[in-house]
């Protein structure tokens, strides 16, 4: 039976990497808010990681209302540079420590967090999220770890459709669609006469359908020719909006 209960774990990379840390980090603050425990696995850097890129840690996304649900294992260098096997082994020895029988686990998209998961899928149930239709290292990993997994979580319909139209074995395992979002500050003023719509992110079609968006702004302009539609980011797909900017 798909079903999540009133407790949850989750288990991460220590650095802030996008869209799928901001994801987690909400999803464990509103689910200790608003439905009963989530538990937050990952490591605590003894020093900072080469391969960080200056990205700060996932801490700092936790509300530390939480934090005794909060289970970080100091680690170093040998981390970050030793095998996969290794990594998923530190991950799996902190759930084994901190996270109740019974429990289900979502892995964040690092193998080791996938791999440590799988591995005590026969302790707790596993659902993973697949945030993106384009990035293949989700596929990946589902392919090869799907034989454990209790359930599927797409961030989208047209994820889902991918995923049935691909996989045959998604058929025989639970498929839920739960659309993921930023949360946005209230703004403090409102200026009513101003009309302006903000799209914001990685100019790229595969994650973001940026093709999208001349089709929104046409769509707005009907109801509205005084609105005006500002894209910012950067990608492959710049130039193609760039035929587009006369229109918005």
């Amino acid at each position: 039976m798909f079903e999540l209960n009133n407790e949850v774990a989750f288990l991460s990379h220590p650095y802030h990497r996008g869209g799928v840390t901001q994801w987690m980090a909400n999803a464990f603050n509103a689910w200790n808010e608003r439905i009963g425990i989530a538990y937050y696995i990952s490591v605590q850097p003894t020093i900072p990681f080469i391969s960080s890129g200056g990205r700060p840690l996932i801490t700092s996304l936790l509300n530390e209302t939480w934090k005794k649900s909060i289970f970080l294992s100091a680690q170093g260098r040998l981390f970050e540079l030793g095998s996969l096997a290794y990594r998923a082994t530190i991950y799996k020895n902190s759930i084994l420590k901190h996270v109740p029988v019974g429990v289900p686990v979502i892995p964040s998209d690092d193998e080791a967090c996938w791999m440590a998961a799988s591995s005590l899928a026969h302790r707790n149930p596993v659902f993973v999220v697949i945030h993106s239709y384009g990035d293949e290292s989700y596929y990946t990993f589902l392919q090869k770890y799907h034989v454990s997994i209790s359930g599927v979580i797409a961030v989208s319909q047209r994820v889902k459709k991918y995923l049935e139209s691909r996989f045959e074995f998604i058929a025989n395992m639970p498929l839920l669609v739960q659309p993921c979002g930023i949360p946005l500050r209230k703004p403090d003023t409102l200026k009513k006469n101003r009309k302006s719509i903000v799209w914001m992110g990685r100019l790229e079609e595969n994650s973001k359908r940026v093709s999208d968006l001349p089709i929104i702004a046409r769509e707005l302009l009907k109801k509205d020719a005084e609105l005006k539609l500002h894209v910012i980011g950067n990608g492959e797909m710049f130039d193609y909006l760039q035929f587009f900017k006369n229109d918005w």
